[in-house]
């Protein structure tokens, strides 16, 4: 009994370990919406605002919104495994602003691990043996 308890310890702590994000990464946000929209998964009929303040002219009705998608690794490098965390995050928040009758979604900044990361021109994300985070925090807005 003591062995299975164990190798069940020893399996959960590997397996946490793997999904850990062990570095952060910054990568550029333009060429990965770009991407984003001609892969169809978004299109111009919302738009993104990368900054805190990026909305301060816009009618917010959705405060600190927040999403946290992972993208599996393995076969991939870090950049195009994080790029495809940060579609999966973009996707999120284009199709919550479809839903809320939004036409933007502004102020959006990093939010991995809740540290603040407020950048204009790179996304950050999180980058672990198995698998890579984009965790972003916004306001739809119209």
């Amino acid at each position: 009994m003591k062995k299975i308890l164990v190798s069940i310890s020893c399996i959960s702590a590997l397996s946490l370990s793997a999904v850990a994000a062990d570095d952060i990464i910054y990568l550029p946000i333009k060429p990965a919406i770009e991407e984003a929209i001609k892969q169809g998964y978004i299109d111009n009929s919302v738009k993104f605002k990368f900054g805190s303040n990026s909305g301060k002219n816009d009618k917010i009705f959705m405060k600190q919104l927040t999403t946290n998608k992972k993208a599996n690794k393995v076969g991939k490098s870090a950049e195009e495994s994080c790029t495809r965390a940060f579609h999966s995050a973009l996707i999120q928040f284009f199709q919550r602003a479809k839903q809320e009758g939004g036409t933007k979604v502004v102020n959006l900044t990093g939010w991995f691990k809740k540290i603040p990361y407020d950048s204009k021109t790179n996304f950050q994300c999180g980058v672990g043996t198995l698998m890579t985070g984009v965790t972003l925090k916004g306001d739809i807005a119209k």
